[in-house]
């Protein structure tokens, strides 16, 4: 039985895509942040809570309102994606899974953005090639992809994401084969944790191994423990703030 998975390639877009997604980003916030607006003034009223389908038509006619042209210059897709998946997080709140959901900034460190199939977006890869790429509505020119493994299926979606430390990805929605979980080496094992090595190991067939210590994630830890200092340190907003966030996030 198919099951639906994520495939991830690293993105790697030019500075004109990367101002062309800033905007793109900018709208999906401005549609997610809209959409909470809107909820939020009909139960002050006690009015009747608006659906997406309602708030959807609302959203059409507001982009045609003179100050909000700017949101014509991106894709409408990914915005329609955005009031649903404000719905989404909405009926999951109600449902007790998830917090009530919270308003976007510009500040906050992920951004994303979301095309379907009726998008018309496009990817493009040759056999055995470094580089898949990746034609966008309203973005000019394709946006290089890492390629790592096939898509096993056509993508019914794929977000665009932009992370905290600045590095970009693109996540497509596949059906694929479940793969078979790996075969046990062993039927069990003892673990017993140490000084000079982080664990010892001895399986059920009487072979040991030791696991060496982690100097490496002491390291991070120090590391990050200074970027902490750091940042408490910075005006929220400003530029030495944001590197400091950003290098955090690289060393997480």
């Amino acid at each position: 039985m198919e099951t639906i998975r994520r495939y991830n390639y690293r993105a790697y877009p030019t500075r004109g895509q990367r101002e062309a997604l800033s905007r793109l980003f900018g709208a999906c916030r401005y549609a997610w942040n809209w959409y909470l607006d809107q909820r939020k003034v009909a139960w002050w009223l006690h009015l009747p809570i608006p659906l997406y389908a309602e708030l959807s038509r609302r959203f059409t006619e507001f982009k045609k309102e003179p100050e909000n042209k700017w949101l014509w210059m991106v894709s409408s897709g990914p915005m329609a994606q955005a009031l649903r998946h404000a719905e989404t997080a909405y009926s999951r709140a109600y449902a007790h899974k998830a917090g009530y959901p919270r308003y976007k900034s510009r500040h906050c460190g992920e951004q994303s953005a979301t095309f379907t199939r009726s998008d018309r977006y496009h990817v493009r890869h040759e056999r055995n090639a470094r580089w898949m790429f990746l034609d966008l509505p309203k973005i000019d020119g394709e946006i290089r992809l890492r390629w790592s493994r096939d898509l096993p299926s056509r993508p019914s979606s794929v977000t665009v994401m932009r992370h905290a430390d600045g590095t970009y990805e693109a996540s497509f929605v596949v059906k694929a084969e479940p793969k078979a979980p790996p075969k046990p080496r062993h039927d069990a094992c003892g673990i017993d944790m140490g000084l000079e090595s982080l664990a010892s190991i001895v399986y059920s067939d009487g072979t040991r191994e030791k696991v060496a210590p982690l100097r490496a994630l002491r390291k991070a830890e120090r590391r990050l423990r200074k970027l902490n200092k750091e940042l408490s340190r910075r005006r929220r907003g400003s530029n030495n703030y944001s590197k400091t966030r950003q290098a955090k996030a690289r060393l997480y």
